[in-house]
């Protein structure tokens, strides 16, 4: 982990990770983790899909003893994860701190708590809010992980719009500030 795209994932920055579904994110993502293990690194690994196992983990080569993975379902609940890993990580003194890398795969997939909360209520109502959870997710994230030097890796879907010229479009939004990003 560097500070230069071209030497490695950044540290401290979020890299998106954006494709087409099968175009090999989640393997790139994976192989990423195994690399940032030989640095030292504890990955932690974000999964909103339920596609990942210790089994696969394992095969990829990957020290599934230092590896760790979440499952997560809201935009909410990924933030207050980040924000409290964060917190916990400030209160031990750098050096005998792990290096952490985290991957979230996929923030597409993410639910918003209104939506989460309307579908279990059966309201039909449409969810206006996931973007403005989105962006509160880099917002509120990007600083802390920053200072700790957590590489965090976004990945997410494309999908091509409906507009007049046919586009590539990032599922989850764009203008979210990330600081490099990727296209599968």
């Amino acid at each position: 982990m560097t500070g230069s795209l071209f030497k490695g994932i950044p540290a401290g920055r979020v890299v998106t990770l954006a494709g087409d579904p099968g175009a090999g994110k989640s393997f790139w993502s994976l192989s990423a983790c195994r690399e940032a293990q030989k640095n030292g690194y504890v990955p932690i690994y974000l999964d909103s899909e339920g596609a990942q196992d210790i089994q696969t983990v394992s095969r990829l080569g990957i020290d599934i003893k230092r590896f760790m993975i979440k499952q997560v379902n809201t935009i909410t609940e990924v933030s207050s994860f980040i924000l409290n890993l964060c917190s916990k990580l400030e209160t031990i003194p750098e050096e005998n701190r792990d290096k952490i890398i985290i991957v979230l795969d996929s923030l597409g997939n993410l639910t918003s708590t209104k939506e989460a909360d309307d579908i279990k209520e059966l309201t039909g109502k449409r969810d206006m809010t996931k973007q403005q959870e989105v962006k509160a997710l880099f917002r509120v994230c990007s600083t802390p992980l920053a200072k700790l030097h957590i590489p965090f890796i976004v990945v997410s879907h494309t999908y091509s719009s409906m507009s007049f010229i046919p586009t590539a479009v990032v599922s989850g939004g764009t203008g979210l500030g990330y600081s490099a990003s990727v296209t599968l």
